[in-house]
């Protein structure tokens, strides 16, 4: 019997959603995720392998889901003004607590390039742009994930 709060592996939570490798979601990604704060589960120790809330999973999945059908009408490559795009460095800048959640601009572009921001992704050596709304939403996701994890007395 399977409880969609039961604790797995990224590779066997991949395996079960292979949707996820279209977003381009590897192991290594979804390590990521649960240390940025976007996932919920447990860390990895010396003997054992870190654990993911499938419900977590399935949440971030949706949201990336979510955001690819607004990408289109809301970004406009040729007009930078339609909505307030940002480049990884000028968002890690501007929301300088998202340190909190162990995120820098680096990790800021690979949630674009994942999939889990709207924005236009340049590759390697080139500054992508990150719309601002989609990068609010993935914070109010971690926070939201910070508040169930929080132990109440």
């Amino acid at each position: 019997m399977c409880c969609f709060n039961d604790l797995y592996t990224a590779s066997v939570l991949r395996e079960k959603y292979p949707q996820v490798a279209l977003l381009g979601w590897t192991p290594l990604k979804i390590g990521t995720f649960l240390s940025s704060k976007l996932l919920i589960g447990t860390g990895k120790t010396q003997r054992q392998k870190a654990q993911i809330r499938e419900k977590s999973f399935v949440r971030l999945m949706n949201h990336s889901i979510g955001s690819r059908n607004l990408h289109n009408s809301l970004i406009d490559p040729n007009n930078r003004s339609t909505i307030d795009l940002l480049t990884p460095q000028e968002l890690y800048e501007e929301y300088p607590r998202v340190l909190l959640l162990d995120w820098t601009a680096a990790r800021i572009g690979l949630f674009l390039h994942s999939k889990l921001l709207i924005g236009i992704n340049h590759g390697a050596g080139r500054s992508s742009l990150i719309a601002r709304p989609s990068f609010v939403e993935l914070i109010e996701l971690a926070n939201s994930n910070l508040d169930s994890m929080k132990v109440y007395t």
